[in-house]
């Protein structure tokens, strides 16, 4: 049997965990002892004091700091003959509250929520390791099958004076891997200080490795996925070799063959290592200053030293100590936060006697002897405001904000619908244009939103601190300052994504827009070249009735590998511009949004798929799939400037420093606002075409066909013709370059 699940925020007795074997029996019950620390686990009938517990102690007529509350009607032999016991939590039908004894208030205190002392069921494998080496008893395979990890050979060993929660760190024999937890993880990865690099993980509170009965979860593409069989166990000092007939254990312990066929001494009497081969165990802890008592069970490398502060210490009641070897020594280490040197709160009077007070950290619910708990008390009976807190919160952040851009979104779908017919290719066109930029749109919702609620959470601040006095500052007040932070942040981190400010980084005059029509259009053909690779997965379900993940099938997935992209422009010998922007020389600024529009007419169509297809024969060599894409652009295209006529007639107040400015003094939709309400927004189309031949060689001829630019001053020749470098590879007797060629 095996007593896990033992949350040391909430329940300071971490000495009880471990594996407990059956040594006697009391009062019709079993009487389990666990070997390293020498604590006995028993039933005690104790109605004539108050009820029946079932209790730790060093001896069977002492109790040692955890009990759990029976009901008066329990009887042990009816329960042992039930036949219905759960191996993953024996007694979680019977226990009804577990307790745990707090030296400062010399009175027991209920455990509040879910049972946090658990039994479970567990074979004669599971034991305490000593050797400081565990490892994984599976063979884990990279992505290429290479052996990452072989249980024959490979292990975790313990860091020195490195621990998470107080529970040690171990690190891998032959890959960059460490075994540590975090979070109420055990946890595999190539990094203790993060969790975004880890490869396994089990959601296991146990306070060694070897302990841990959860199930392991691995990291695939579609996420955690569960195993089975994955376990850690102890190296011991030999791998497929029974060497128990030579008795390695310096009579300091006891050699098992374990079933994976290690070789394990089982140490005992405060020795450790291998061999049992050392000693040298720490000193009775002592009590530090500012404590009023300190537990252990045990003086070994790796056990806990529990420290209950003295009184008025409201960070944390409890310390963590830890034995472990120190410049050669061994000591105990702090392990957890120095929570007993911080100084005690400023009161406003003292306690009248005979109150309970609020108990300090994970312990808010001071009680009496066990048998006086109430079981019917609620620690959510006061968080009713608080609850309302939550609630407002998340309507005036994300809630209003999304109303907000979900009608906005309905008003510009039904304002493009309504200039074309239903179903028509108009309106779907126009409805598919307005839905591309929805999630800018949001973006932008959300930081109107949040620009203006920065203003109240900082008069929140500002509240706070007028009617402080001095004193500790209050949950509201950090809660503001942190909205603040959040508020802030958004509104610049979008700012920099946002079109007004790419415009004003972008400010332009006519002279930008007489260069753009002269700019040759470029059309650029890309191939991807890739092969379909078959991946089969295994999937799982969770068995409502048992809990545990069972093998459903298998599902396919084909993905696509050693992908290689090859990018050619598309020759052509003549082009024109067939851009028309009128607007008024009225001394106004435009905000103009230019987008390119280029076409090919029907014989660069056929030339277009000339090359298309000479392309994909000449990386037909790379990969048998492909995908085809044409990427069109202008020469030095920006897709939102500020257009003026005269330099002199911009603001002085209208560029990017000033935007930038206002952003971080967090008026940045003011500016905004301003900046709009100044310029005039017009969308551009910038027009090409393509021509695989040299047409048109009389200007009136091609006026004719092509309406003049309306753009002043714009350019005469609008056909341009390339010279011999620029004409297509195929059929080019300047170019003699094989255009099949790789």
């Amino acid at each position: 049997m095996s007593k896990q699940n033992i949350d040391e925020n909430v329940m300071p007795w971490v000495q009880v965990e471990g594996v407990y074997e059956l040594f006697s029996y009391n009062d019709g019950f079993p009487v389990y002892l666990n070997t390293p620390s020498g604590l006995f686990f028993y039933y005690r009938d104790l109605t004539s004091q108050g009820g029946k517990v079932f209790t730790f102690g060093l001896k069977v007529t002492e109790t040692f700091g955890v009990v759990g509350r029976l009901s008066n009607d329990f009887d042990p032999k009816t329960w042992l003959s039930s036949g219905s016991l759960n191996e993953k939590d024996l007694f979680g039908d019977v226990v009804k509250e577990w307790s745990y004894y707090s030296p400062l208030e010399n009175t027991f205190k209920t455990v509040q929520g879910p049972p946090y002392v658990k039994a479970v069921c567990v074979d004669d494998e599971y034991f305490r390791c000593n050797s400081g080496k565990v490892y994984l008893n599976d063979i884990v395979t990279g992505s290429q099958a290479e052996i990452l990890n072989d249980p024959r050979t490979d292990f975790f060993a313990k860091v020195p004076s490195i621990y998470m929660s107080i529970r040690p760190v171990f690190k891998h024999s032959r890959q960059e891997w460490y075994l540590y937890y975090r979070d109420g993880y055990w946890r595999v990865g190539s990094s203790y200080t993060g969790s975004r690099t880890d490869l396994l993980r089990t959601k296991d509170s146990a306070h060694r490795p070897e302990y841990v009965t959860s199930y392991w979860e691995s990291w695939t593409n579609k996420g955690w996925t569960a195993g089975s069989g994955l376990r850690i166990k102890c190296r011991g000092i030999a791998n497929g070799e029974n060497k128990c007939y030579s008795k390695p254990c310096n009579d300091q312990g006891s050699c098992v063959y374990t079933a994976d066929n290690e070789t394990v001494c089982l140490c005992q009497d405060s020795t450790y290592g291998p061999y049992c081969e050392n000693k040298d165990a720490c000193s009775n802890p002592g009590v530090p200053a500012n404590s009023i008592e300190v537990v252990h069970a045990g003086n070994r490398p790796g056990d806990i030293s529990t420290s209950f502060c003295t009184k008025g210490y409201r960070s944390s009641p409890v310390e963590f100590y830890v034995c472990e070897r120190d410049h050669g020594r061994k000591n105990w280490l702090l392990e957890s936060k120095a929570t007993c040197q911080v100084p005690p709160p400023i009161t406003s009077g003292p306690i009248p006697p005979h109150t309970s007070a609020p108990a300090p950290g994970p312990f808010p619910y001071p009680t009496g002897n066990p048998e006086k708990i109430p079981s019917n008390k609620n620690p959510l009976d006061q968080s009713e405001g608080f609850m309302i807190f939550v609630i407002a919160f998340f309507a005036c952040h994300i809630l209003c904000p999304a109303l907000i851009w979900l009608g906005i979104m309905l008003v510009k779908i039904v304002r493009s619908s309504q200039r074309s017919q239903p179903g028509s290719p108009e309106r779907l066109k126009a409805v598919e244009n307005t839905m591309q930029n929805r999630y800018m749109l949001m973006v932008r919702v959300y930081s109107i939103f949040m620009n203006f609620t920065f203003w109240v959470w900082l008069c929140a601040v500002c509240a706070c601190l007028a009617t402080s006095d001095g004193q500790t500052r209050s949950f509201p007040f950090y809660w503001a300052v942190t909205m603040c932070g959040v508020c802030a942040v958004f509104v610049i981190v979008e700012a920099f994504f946002s079109c007004e400010r790419v415009a004003l980084h972008n400010m332009v005059s006519w002279e930008y827009i007489k260069s753009l029509q002269l700019a040759p259009p470029s059309i650029v053909m890309v191939i991807d070249r890739y092969e379909w690779k078959h991946q089969r997965d295994a999937v799982y379900r969770t068995n409502p009735a048992t809990g545990r993940e069972e093998y459903q099938g298998s599902e396919d997935r084909w993905n696509k590998v050693g992908k290689k992209t090859v990018r050619q422009p598309f020759v052509y010998p003549s082009w024109c511009d067939e851009s028309n922007l009128e607007v008024s020389e009225n001394g106004r600024l435009f905000r103009l949004r230019i987008h390119i529009d280029i076409t090919l007419d029907r014989t660069a169509t056929e030339s277009f798929e000339v090359q298309k297809s000479a392309l994909i024969e000449k990386t037909r060599h790379l990969n048998r799939h492909f995908d085809f894409s044409r990427v069109d652009s202008v020469p030095n295209h920006h897709p939102y400037v500020v257009l003026y006529h005269k330099k002199d007639s911009v603001p002085f107040w209208m560029n990017e420093q000033f935007f930038w400015c206002s952003t971080f003094l967090q008026f940045s939709w003011i500016y905004r606002w301003l900046f709009v309400s100044q310029t005039n927004s017009v969308q551009f189309t910038l027009k090409k075409k393509v021509f695989s031949q040299s047409v048109y060689s009389k200007q009136t001829a091609f006026q004719q066909v092509y309406p003049a630019q309306a753009v002043p001053g714009a350019h005469d020749a609008t056909i341009h013709d390339t010279d011999s470098a620029d004409r297509p590879l195929l059929n080019n007797q300047q170019n003699p370059t094989n255009y099949l060629s790789v």
